[in-house]
């Protein structure tokens, strides 16, 4: 079975803190941008900055379609803020892919900026905040159409630092409701993650007919 693991959401998210216990169960080829530019004997060596993001970008890109046309099972990690990874998902799928999404935000951009900001102060890489704020809002956008095209999927609300991500949505391959979608919101008492669920998965989903089942 050819599976594709896909982690992601905005910077500063914490989607290390799901992705690691995976990576070291599993013997998959990990995939991403910053990883690329920190051990690529080439891409590494170049100075900071714009070329060498974007030359990661797209060697992470190239060995992604080399994955694919091989049928290896790998995991990648991406923001997920280009409209262009719907289609490299898209391809997976008409590949033969499982595509498993792990998804991981916050209920606000401002918990991801604070993050990036004591990571950079920690030794770790800066964005900027207009970036980071740009980013998260379009990688929330994408969010539905990731949920249809994936086969399994895990979103988690990663808002609190002491007590870890919680799950608030999910989607089963195995169908054994009497939803269709297979689709299942986790609904808690925290009317900010409430409405983040509301705003980015229910609705949306719900204008393109899909109905969801709603738990606590």
């Amino acid at each position: 079975m050819k599976e594709f693991f896909l982690f992601a959401g905005p910077n500063g998210s914490g989607k290390s803190t799901l992705m690691g216990p995976l990576l070291q169960q599993n013997d998959l080829t990990f995939l991403n941008a910053d990883y690329c530019a920190r051990t690529d004997p080439e891409i590494s060596k170049m100075p900071e900055g714009l070329d060498k993001s974007l030359r990661a970008q797209k060697e992470t890109e190239r060995k992604l379609m080399e994955m694919i046309l091989s049928g290896s099972s790998f995991a990648w990690e991406t923001v997920f803020s280009h409209e262009s990874r719907l289609e490299i998902m898209a391809h997976a799928k008409r590949a033969g892919y499982i595509i498993h999404l792990i998804y991981v935000a916050t209920k606000n951009p401002d918990i991801n900026v604070a993050r990036v900001h004591s990571r950079f102060l920690q030794g770790g890489h800066d964005v900027p905040e207009e970036k980071i704020r740009g980013r998260y809002e379009r990688s929330v956008y994408f969010l539905p159409e990731m949920i249809l095209i994936a086969d399994e999927v895990s979103v988690y609300d990663n808002s609190y630092d002491n007590r870890g991500p919680e799950l608030v949505f999910q989607k089963s391959m195995s169908n054994n409701s009497s939803d269709e979608s297979g689709m299942i919101i986790w609904q808690s008492d925290d009317d900010e993650q409430f409405e983040w669920v509301m705003k980015h998965i229910t609705i949306p989903l719900k204008k393109m007919g899909y109905t969801l089942q709603c738990y606590k």
